[in-house]
């Protein structure tokens, strides 16, 4: 099962990210089936200085960015998961499993072939 929503408004808040996640997975979620995991995919990404507002949005933008600011701040500090939601699950009961992963030749120094003459 597969759903795509549109959001009113761009956001990089977590909150109604995880907001949209749930009612998504709710939409397609069918009694007697086992899921494993679920992939989420944006797309239309935009800077978020470019995002056009909507005259019906209610939610408080700033507010809601210097709280995601703050936690921010608060994880690079005090380090990585000090603070998360609880949507994310208190416990990762999954490995990642990425072994045959590709190389990341244009992101990442350590992934460059070493050449020696």
């Amino acid at each position: 099962n597969t759903m795509t929503i549109g959001l009113p408004v761009a956001t990089n808040y977590t909150p109604e990210l995880i907001q949209y996640a749930n009612r998504a997975l709710e939409d397609i979620y069918r009694p007697g089936y086992r899921y494993k995991k679920v992939g989420i995919l944006m797309s239309e990404l935009v800077p978020s200085e470019q995002i056009q507002a909507n005259f019906f949005d209610r939610r408080d933008r700033e507010r809601a960015r210097k709280l995601m600011q703050t936690i921010d701040e608060i994880n690079l500090k005090m380090g990585k998961d000090t603070i998360k939601f609880a949507a994310e699950g208190m416990e990762q009961l999954w490995k990642l499993r990425s072994q045959y992963r590709s190389p990341k030749y244009t992101t990442c120094w350590d992934d460059l072939p070493m050449v020696k003459a």
